[in-house]
């Protein structure tokens, strides 16, 4: 199985990094850039996840717990303490900036950093 990780971006300015594109193809779906070096990158902005690591100490049945009370499911979880949490359903850009501080500030005995998962086109694992 490969290794995948994700990109947490909650803590920077959203506004700042994001900008909607527009998305013939799925118009309920749009499309997000940032731009690198100069050139815009389009990405995904998963709208039913957000990315968590966790302290060290944190046992994954502790952290279950902990977001199961607040509606999240535990999607994925890797070895470095690093966890995809899935929300009951998807919301829009501007509540989902927000839930990642909220984590963060909620729950400083569980939680290191939390941010958006992120993937680039064409791939499936989010951005590391």
């Amino acid at each position: 199985m490969k290794s995948l990780k994700v990109a947490l971006i909650g803590a920077l300015s959203a506004a700042a990094l994001l900008s909607p594109a527009a998305d013939a193809g799925e118009p309920q779906k749009p499309a997000y850039y940032y731009y690198s070096r100069g050139e815009k990158v389009p990405l995904t902005i998963a709208l039913d996840q957000v990315g968590v690591l966790a302290h060290q100490d944190v046992s994954e049945a502790q952290f279950k717990a902990a977001f199961a009370r607040r509606g999240l499911s535990l999607l994925h979880s890797f070895p470095n303490k690093l966890f995809i949490l899935r929300l009951e359903r998807p919301t829009d850009l501007p509540a989902l900036v927000t839930l990642p501080r909220e984590i963060r500030e909620q729950e400083p005995g569980l939680v290191l950093q939390a941010g958006l998962v992120t993937t680039l086109p064409g791939r499936d694992a989010p951005m590391s």
